[in-house]
């Protein structure tokens, strides 16, 4: 298993979707909402907020290897087995183009990506690795809206206090590893982010300023990078 790991992380350095999944999805002419952001910062929340609001909006269901976690929105993720069986057949997949995309989790080896067939509005949400976007870039959407969500500390200790009953230690700290890299990732790419300050509560207001952002109605919150900033210091405490 971790051999076939090893070959879907080699592959998606550079991986390209077959020119029969390009074109389609060329002609499909859809904007893509990429969200960033470290667990338990309301991306999930945000997402189902705006497709419920908005039917010009619809949501990615990407497909993941993690088990589902407890709790967990069911239709949140196409979840797929970790067995040596499915790896294979994501492989073959990836060597042969047939996904639109995929990433390889750096910190738990949990392979998520897409198809095609989940592109179905015009304009999709996804909640995305950082590590994703120079590739998302590459894919032929009409356009590329990059939001780095963040909360403030106080409020982000409020809202993932479940996760952190629900995680083991190994788990927790691959977690945090993770939304470190995602704000330090938006951080050194400001030009190609905008950041969003998720405040407790206000999930309506907060799919409401990502609707405006999508459509190029609103301009970014101009002190919204600075939760970011302070949220990356205090996972660097953990």
């Amino acid at each position: 298993m971790l051999e076939t790991l090893e070959k879907l992380r080699i592959i998606e350095s550079d991986y390209k979707p077959e020119k029969r999944v390009i074109d389609a999805l060329e002609q499909k002419q859809i904007a893509l909402v990429a969200l960033t952001g470290p667990f338990g910062v309301g991306k999930s929340s945000c997402i189902r907020e705006v497709v419920q609001n908005d039917d010009r909006f619809g949501r990615v269901k990407s497909f993941t290897t993690r088990e589902r976690r407890e709790g967990e929105w069911p239709h949140q993720y196409n979840f797929q087995p970790s067995s040596p069986k499915n790896l294979d057949k994501l492989l073959d997949q990836a060597r042969h183009g047939h996904l639109l995309q995929y990433a390889v989790a750096p910190f738990n080896g949990h392979v998520y990506g897409s198809y095609l067939r989940d592109y179905n509005k015009p304009m999709m949400l996804l909640d995305a690795l950082t590590a994703a976007i120079p590739r998302f870039k590459e894919l032929p959407f009409k356009r590329h809206v990059n939001l780095a969500l963040a909360a403030h500390p106080n409020d982000w200790q409020l809202t993932s206090r479940s996760r952190f009953q629900q995680l083991g230690p190994t788990e927790l700290k691959g977690r945090i590893q993770e939304g470190i890299s995602s704000l330090e990732w938006s951080l050194e790419h400001g030009d190609e982010m905008q950041w969003v300050q998720v405040e407790p509560g206000g999930v309506n207001n907060l799919a409401n300023e990502v609707i405006g952002l999508a459509e190029g109605s609103q301009d970014p919150q101009p002190f919204s990078r600075v939760a970011g900033e302070l949220l990356l210091n205090h996972l660097k405490t953990y």
